[in-house]
């Protein structure tokens, strides 16, 4: 079943019984500052997807002033974290 919606339809669906349970970002929780909606799946039960709080930026091999410009926001250990995670 898909359950698709913004935060506010999916709350209403499971209150209507349409679904028993829905997964929601913690961080968009925190966003729209609804710290009543749900509860935390501790990382002992499920670890987060790779790459949560990471920001990842494309850029074109062949930009080399771009490349220049992203390579400066590089921060080599989450760099390397991440892409272990990944892997």
């Amino acid at each position: 079943m898909q359950f698709r919606g913004n935060v506010d339809t999916r709350v209403d669906k499971l209150a209507a019984g349409e679904a028993q349970a829905t997964l929601l970002a913690a961080a968009g929780l925190d966003r729209l500052g609804r710290p009543d909606v749900g509860v935390a799946i501790p990382i002992e039960v499920m670890l987060p997807a790779p790459a949560q709080g990471a920001v990842g930026i494309e850029a074109r091999r062949a930009d080399a002033k771009c490349c220049a410009l992203v390579a400066a926001l590089d921060h080599a250990p989450t760099h390397a974290s991440e892409g272990a995670e990944r892997a």
